[in-house]
């Protein structure tokens, strides 16, 4: 919620570290698309037939004779292929090979789709002829281990099953989404970076602006210290109160001392005429009482 009212707050701000981003991202994903190496694709496809081939008779056909039994087999040949030591050795003929996988193929003209005797090679590599060369090996190496398996299980070599090529090595083909995905991963890594610059730029623009504020203050609190804190009113002191004038005399005093000079002449006191006397309006308080007091003496 913090963010979202920054954001309204600061709409321009906003704006800006929006098309920031937009940029970045967009420069840094034309120069991964234009830096990616392009990747090849080559696929080969072998069958796994059960023994019987040369047999006279019909029924002995291995192509006639592809039940789940070949299936099972092909699976268990598939597995084989992907174990860690003939990956590492596809690796060190080919370096330039990214990605291999070796898959059984699926019926799909079924409502479920059942697996078959078909085993697959795919191999994604930056060098297209090392790309082929690499699937052509596995297939030959497929072979190889699918007789070594059944020997070190004991069955007979007139009886071992056979993989024969179905489909030769595809030419290499370019893939597409190499370039997107390099294209991809540059882009969110310069939009990342344009993040954490726009971050460190903040906390510099803060850091620096309220260094500035609190020098400001600073000035501020060493002018008030010249004149010690202290306020004077025009026309008065700090300490000038009600009732007292700039001499520090009591208004009432000297309504007093004047109460007294009309007081102490009893013999002229019914001969005078009676005094105009109007207070000040500072002392209008303190006069009360002494008006009074004089009024009861007249």
């Amino acid at each position: 919620m913090r963010i979202l009212t920054l954001a309204r707050r600061h709409r321009v701000v906003t704006a800006l570290i929006v098309m920031f981003l937009l940029v970045v991202g967009t420069v840094g994903g034309v120069i991964g698309a234009g830096r990616a190496e392009p990747t090849y694709q080559s696929d080969g496809i072998v069958l796994i037939i059960p023994p019987g081939a040369g047999n006279p008779s019909a029924t002995m056909n291995p192509f006639v004779n592809l039940d789940q039994n070949m299936s099972q087999l092909a699976q268990a040949l598939s597995t084989r292929m992907a174990a860690p030591d003939v990956v590492e050795r596809i690796h060190q003929q080919a370096p330039s090979v990214v990605n291999y996988q070796a898959q059984v193929r699926y019926d799909q003209s079924v409502v479920n789709p059942a697996p078959t005797s078909q085993l697959q090679f795919t191999v994604q590599g930056t060098d297209a002829q090392a790309t082929r060369d690499v699937v052509a090996q596995l297939m030959v190496l497929a072979d190889e281990e699918l007789s070594r398996i059944q020997t070190h299980a004991g069955v007979t070599q007139s009886t071992l099953a056979d993989a024969v090529v179905l489909v030769q090595p595809t030419e290499p083909q370019v893939m597409p989404v190499s370039s997107l995905r390099a294209a991809g991963m540059a882009a969110v890594a310069a939009v990342l970076l344009g993040l954490v610059l726009i971050v460190v730029g903040l906390g510099v623009w803060r850091f620096v602006r309220g260094r500035h504020g609190e020098t400001m203050v600073g000035t501020v609190d060493d002018s008030d210290d010249t004149d010690n804190g202290k306020y004077e009113p025009p026309g008065g002191s700090a300490n000038h109160e009600p009732g007292h004038d700039d001499s520090g005399t009591s208004s009432s005093d000297s309504d007093g001392a004047q109460n007294d000079s009309v007081t102490g002449d009893g013999a002229t006191d019914e001969t005078r005429e009676p005094q105009t006397w109007a207070p000040s309006t500072a002392s209008a308080r303190h006069t009360a009482p002494a008006t009074e007091a004089r009024g009861s003496a007249w």
